[in-house]
């Protein structure tokens, strides 16, 4: 296997599904800045990306550098184990790292490619599969054609989540570009 000791040597799968927005990375680097790396990937022997992306861009954007490798056969689990957090957390860091995961979303142009080789059938039931498909058939037709040249951005500061998600929902309903940043 390849050396790899930096996370600049870490390649992403352009075949990666799963689509990471700002929110998504934010919420994974507040974790990482805040817990520490709790959480493994999973790379190939030429170090490219199978599972992870998003913590591995969120890492790179924490400023975590460090990448430690460990061979596996896939007949093990890999645990992490973390020191020195208090009860409150590790509760803390299980929601975290729950929640990052709801914040980001398929890549389904991705996914009709990937299933011409593989059956989608065994990660999604057919109609959770046909309802995403057409959600994103949707959304597609929902968003407006970029003609501008030039961005003009404004940032609001919210209170709490709930305000910037409405906020978000309001925004976007009357047709602008939004994405969620969380510092």
């Amino acid at each position: 296997m390849k050396e790899i000791s930096h996370i600049k040597d870490l390649k992403p799968d352009p075949r990666n599904a799963r689509r990471h927005n700002p929110r998504n990375i934010g919420q994974i680097e507040n974790s990482l800045r805040q817990y520490g790396a709790a959480r493994s990937i999973v790379i190939d022997e030429a170090g490219e990306i199978i599972a992870g992306h998003g913590v591995v861009e969120a890492a790179a954007q924490a400023g975590i550098e460090r990448v430690r490798v460990v061979e596996a056969s896939g007949h093990e689990i890999i645990a992490v184990q973390r020191k020195g957090l208090t009860k409150k957390e590790k509760a803390e860091l299980s929601i975290a790292d729950n929640r990052a995961s709801d914040l980001s979303d398929w890549n389904v142009d991705l996914l009709k490619d990937l299933s011409a080789e593989i059956d989608l059938g065994q990660f999604w039931m057919e109609d959770e599969l046909s309802t995403l498909l057409m959600n994103d058939a949707q959304n597609d037709k929902d968003r407006a054609p970029q003609f501008l040249t030039e961005k003009y951005m404004i940032i609001v500061d919210c209170i709490n989540e709930q305000q910037q998600i409405t906020l978000l929902q309001k925004f976007t309903a009357e047709g602008l570009t939004c994405r969620a940043l969380v510092s």
